[in-house]
Parts: structure tokens; C-alpha cells; sequence
């Protein structure tokens, strides 16, 4: 019986395919292949000359694009003011709307995403001028460091086979590769998933017992960390869902001993605190720019230094009607205006969003229970297809999704059994890129936000292939030993 499970342990690790890579050499030169791999595929859709598949999107379009106030933001550093529809290609022609149309100039208040504007900064270096750039550059470039990232940390892991097959994988979604690649598009939904394998990386690195002996690396990681769930906050807050599973991977599945995670932990919350607050202080700055410039100009500032807001609560109560409408929720702004003017508005909208949401969920927790229940069931068996591309080529793979999450819900059983916590960790993590459909909303293409089957699929196929190899190794009779005279 020990030996059975020594062996199905050293399966669900995915130990036989180490035999490939015992050269550093081989290592080495898997890492770099499996790197440009990446690299020219999403190469290859960033020349793409047609729409790619639209079906896979998001239909809401609820991405906030800044662009309006990049202009003013990019030649003054104030933010945010809104120069939309007039010629702010050059900074003598912006100055000029200034001086002409000063009066007209204010500061906007209930500001969101604030920190997407500069998401369109990479864009504007390649082209030269502000007005018509795009996030789709910064965007393209966040995604692409994901999935390098995600190879490096399973290649650190001993697991390269599956970093490779997870970033082809998550590389070829077609839900990502047109919210990013899509000419034109402006939206900032992709930050989540993008920010999801970035996370989940990170926190690969951080549970192998290799990185017990390098305690410096690990603290660089977790501030690397704790930087990106702030910033992710400040640009889209739903990402922050990612961590999640990156902290409960840390602080339950980590080799490291329990005074060892605490401080690890408290070093990533320090970090996410400490970013927050630097972000405060530096779009407050902005603000008082944009306050100074609008009112020497004879326009109306805003004066103040609190106009930033999230809408956590307010998406989670849109979220409700996205399969139901029993109560009155609807997947709409104006139904959440329409139900907050139509409260006692000296309550934030968000409290009054968070009250109506937990009073519903605990009356009545079987409806609740059954959205959650349809969530899953969008995210597990009606999501995007496994699919394999390269520019405009590509090929789904005719594999039964129920037939891949049973297997993948039973390997998550046995790495359990046999307290695999690599193999534990990725399930955990995975699943933590889709806390934002399974928590919010699973219906309009949100629902393609989650990569936890793609994820699944290749563990699978990689526990399949070790399984091969280790029956290979078990019936291959040993070479003998050759004595010298």
C-alpha cells in the first residue's frame, strides 16, 4: 500500500517527467524555447489584420476607457480632466484649447479605475502623440508578462511540461485575445486574467520547498506581490479576487514554518497597504495639479481630495440578476440607481448596495445558493473552448469539458490523500482566477473571465503523460551495472 502511494504521489507531482530535464543544459533550453514560444504567439495576434472571434467577449462593455483624460494628464500630469473630441495631438495645439476654451474646463469627481490611464502610456511612446492611443499596447504587454511569468514559476517547480501547456493554453483564450488584440478596443476586463496568471506565478514560486533556503527571493516576490493586488485594485477591482487563492496558498499549503508565513503574510499586506496608500497621495497630487490649471484657466475645480470610489458592492449586487430577476436585481446601472434614489441617499451607495445584498443572500439562501450553483456550472462546462492558436489559425480541441473537470475533481481528491501541496496549490490558484465570475457575475461573456479549465486540462493531460512514463520506467528492465576489470 506505501509503495502504491509513493507511487501516485510521485504521479500527481508529475516527478517522471523530471527525467527529461535532470541536464541543466536541457533545462535551460527548454525555459528559452518554451519563452519564445509565448513570445511569437502573441506576437503573431498583435499583427493580426482581422477582428478575431467576437463571440467570445464581453457584450456589456463595461470597461472604463480614460483616453478622454490622457491628454490633459499626459502634458500637465493633472488628472482628471476631460479634453475628449477636441485636437490634442501636439502640446502647443492642447495649450491653445486651454487658453480658448478655459472656462468650460472642470475637474471630474467620482473617479474609478484610476490608475488604468496609464495603461495607455506604451502605446503613446510607439506612436508619438496621446489623442489616439489605446491601452491595447499596455494591455498586450501585461498579458504576455503573465504568461512568461506562469512558465518560469512551473519551470522553477520542476513542472515545465505544464507551464508551457497552461501558457499556450491560456495564451489561445479566445475571450482575451479579442478583448486585448481587438482593434480599437479600450476595455479593461483583461487585466483581470492578466493579473490572475501574474498572481498565481508568484505564488507557485513562493510555496516550493526550494525557496526555503532563499528567503530573500521570497520576500522580493511576496513585495511583488502585495505592489500588483494594489495596483490591480486601482485599475479593475474584481483582479483583487486573484489573491485570494495566492494568500491561502501561502499561509496553508507553503513548506515554510507557521512564524515564517505570518511574517511572510505580514510583508504582503504591508506592501498592498503601503502601495495603496502611495497611490492616494500620488492621484490626490494629480488632482490638486488639475484643481490649479482648470481654475487659472477661469474653469470649475473640483476641490476636493476625495473623489476616488470602488463599486465592489455595487457590481455584487448587479451580479445577482444574472440568472434570476426574482428580486428586482438587474445586470444594469440604471436599476442600481434607480434602487439607491429610491432609498434615504445619506447612506453611500455602496453601504446601501452591501445591506440589500447580505439581507437577500441570508432570507434567502437557497436562491443565492442556486445562482452560485449556475455560475459554476458556466465557468466548468460552458466556457471558452480548449483552444490552441496562432494568429489567425487555430484548432479546438474535441475534449469533453465535464469529462475533464470529473477527472480533474478526482486528481484534486487523491493530491489531497497524498498532500501534494504543488499539485493542491494550482487547483487553488487556478480556481482564484475565476472568484470574479463564480462571486459577481456569469453571464453577457463575464463568464470567460475564468481559467480554471484551462488550467485543469493540462494538469490532466501532464498527469496522464507522467502516468505513461512511469509505467514505461516500472516495465523497462534496468541496464546492468558494467564492473571494470
Amino acid at each position: 500500500m506505501g509503495q502504491f502511494r509513493n507511487h501516485v504521489r510521485s504521479v500527481l507531482g508529475l516527478e517522471h517527467q523530471g527525467v527529461l530535464f535532470r541536464s541543466r543544459i536541457v533545462r535551460g533550453i527548454f525555459l528559452a524555447v518554451a519563452m519564445a514560444l509565448v513570445l511569437v504567439q502573441q506576437g503573431s495576434y498583435w499583427k493580426l489584420d482581422v477582428t478575431p472571434n467576437a463571440f467570445y467577449r464581453n457584450v456589456l462593455n463595461l470597461g472604463a476607457s480614460y483616453q478622454r483624460y490622457f491628454s490633459f494628464f499626459y502634458y500637465y500630469g493633472g488628472f482628471p480632466v476631460n479634453l475628449d473630441g477636441r485636437d490634442t495631438s501636439t502640446l502647443e495645439k492642447t495649450q491653445a484649447i486651454l487658453e480658448r476654451d478655459g472656462s468650460s474646463l472642470r475637474t471630474d469627481l467620482n473617479i474609478y479605475n484610476r490608475a488604468s490611464i496609464f495603461l495607455f502610456y506604451p502605446e503613446t511612446w510607439l506612436k508619438g502623440r496621446p489623442d489616439t492611443a489605446e491601452m491595447r499596447t499596455g494591455m498586450a504587454i501585461w498579458f504576455t508578462t503573465g504568461l512568461l511569468a506562469v512558465v518560469v514559476a512551473f519551470w522553477y517547480a520542476g513542472m515545465p511540461l505544464l507551464g508551457l501547456v497552461v501558457a499556450l493554453l491560456c495564451g489561445s483564450n479566445p475571450f482575451q485575445i479579442y478583448e486585448i488584440y481587438h482593434m480599437g478596443s479600450s476595455t479593461i476586463f483583461p487585466m483581470v486574467i492578466s493579473t490572475g496568471l501574474v498572481g498565481t506565478a508568484l505564488s507557485i514560486a513562493l510555496i516550493q520547498r526550494s525557496s526555503v533556503k532563499r528567503p530573500r527571493l521570497a520576500m522580493v516576490l511576496l513585495a511583488i506581490a502585495g505592489a500588483v493586488c494594489a495596483l490591480q485594485y486601482e485599475i479593475r477591482l474584481e483582479g483583487v479576487g486573484v489573491f485570494f487563492g495566492a494568500t491561502a496558498a501561502v499561509a496553508f499549503l507553503s513548506p515554510y514554518s507557521v512564524r515564517r508565513r505570518l511574517a511572510y503574510l505580514a510583508v504582503f499586506a504591508i506592501t498592498v497597504f503601503g502601495v495603496s496608500k502611495g497611490m492616494d497621495a500620488y492621484f490626490n497630487a494629480r488632482l490638486a495639479t488639475a484643481d490649479r490649471i482648470v481654475e487659472q484657466h477661469g474653469g470649475t475645480p473640483a476641490k476636493t481630495t476625495n473623489a476616488y470610489y470602488s463599486t465592489q458592492w455595487w457590481a455584487l449586487w448587479s451580479g445577482l440578476g444574472d440568472f434570476d430577476e426574482k428580486y428586482g436585481y438587474l445586470v444594469d446601472d440604471r436599476a442600481g440607481l434607480s434602487y439607491y434614489y429610491g432609498l434615504d441617499t445619506s447612506k453611500h451607495s455602496e453601504q446601501a448596495m452591501r445591506d440589500n445584498y447580505l439581507y437577500t443572500a441570508v432570507t434567502d439562501p437557497g436562491w443565492w445558493g442556486e445562482i452560485v450553483h449556475s455560475r459554476l456550472k458556466r465557468v466548468f462546462v460552458e466556457n471558452t473552448p480548449y483552444r490552441v492558436g496562432y494568429g489567425e489559425w487555430h484548432t479546438d480541441l474535441p475534449v469533453s469539458p465535464v469529462l475533464v473537470t470529473t477527472i480533474g475533481l478526482l486528481l484534486v481528491g487523491a493530491a489531497l490523500w497524498t498532500w501534494q501541496t504543488t499539485v493542491l496549490a494550482m487547483f487553488v490558484l487556478s480556481l482564484s482566477i475565476g472568484a470574479v465570475t463564480i462571486g459577481q457575475l456569469a453571464d453577457y461573456g463575464l463568464q470567460f473571465y475564468c481559467l480554471v479549465h484551462l488550467f485543469t486540462l493540462a494538469y490532466v493531460g501532464c498527469v496522464l503523460l507522467d502516468g505513461l512514463l512511469a509505467l514505461f520506467r516500472l516495465t523497462t528492465p534496468a541496464m546492468p551495472a558494467t564492473t571494470s576489470n
